[in-house]
């Protein structure tokens, strides 16, 4: 039984990786000359994600904890912080979409 949990324990570790094994993109070769504001643009879009996730991931704790808090203050203060965070962390995505629009005025480009 323990040779079974541990091969699938295995095949679970191995297979995200497996997954992973495609063709390489088709995007311009390692020695041409990359736009800077199209990688910015790109990294800027995953920060976008990322912090939009983990704000949403914090609404969700946030409405947890607020249904069962029970009445207990230090558990809706807490709940309350979490809120904040996220909306922060939205402006902060939002913000980050910014970004682009003010280096390419700085730069002088498009």
């Amino acid at each position: 039984m323990k040779k079974i949990l541990s091969v699938l324990c295995l095949l679970f570790l191995v297979a995200p990786t497996l997954s992973l094994a495609v063709a390489p993109p088709s995007g311009p070769p390692p020695g041409d000359n990359v736009d800077i504001l199209e990688v910015l643009n790109q990294i800027i879009n995953w920060v976008f994600a990322i912090f939009l996730g983990i704000a949403v991931l914090f609404i969700i704790l946030a409405a947890f904890q607020f249904l069962t808090a029970g009445g207990d203050s230090s558990k809706v203060s807490a709940a309350r912080d979490k809120l904040l965070y996220a909306a922060i962390g939205i402006a902060v995505a939002f913000l980050s979409r910014a970004i682009v629009p003010i280096v390419s005025g700085i730069l002088g480009l498009e």
